[in-house]
């Protein structure tokens, strides 16, 4: 006759935010998620406001909402396209956008949307 052993199970060990408890004579175990938001969502809100920019940059800025190509950018302020190719990487950084017809666009829905809220 084979005899029956009864090996006494042990519940893991819980690790932080994790919780084990019995139920109706089960081990259930509650786990506490931390949930997290991609920074690019994040920086979705922070566009709703202006960053900071220099003079120049909106300067080159206003040339980009005009649809000027950065040589003509350059030569109406007197300047060189590779300065303007620079204002252009710090005001695509700035506003965390990848293309010059990014910006662009996104300064006309600005224009669209301040006209809207006047009215």
């Amino acid at each position: 006759m084979a005899t029956k052993a009864i090996i006494p199970i042990k519940p893991p060990v819980p690790k932080d935010g994790v919780k084990l408890a019995w139920e109706g004579g089960r081990l259930v175990m509650e786990v506490q998620a931390t949930i997290r938001i991609p920074l690019s969502f994040a920086l979705d809100d922070l566009r709703n406001e202006m960053p900071r920019l220099t003079s120049r940059e909106y300067q080159v800025l206003q040339g980009v909402v005009a649809n000027l190509g950065n040589k003509q950018i350059g030569d109406k302020l007197g300047v060189g396209e590779r300065t303007i190719k620079f204002h252009m990487t710090s005001l695509l950084r700035k506003f965390n956008l990848q293309s010059r017809i990014d910006l662009r666009d996104m300064m006309l829905q600005r224009e669209v949307e301040a006209k809207d809220s006047e009215n």
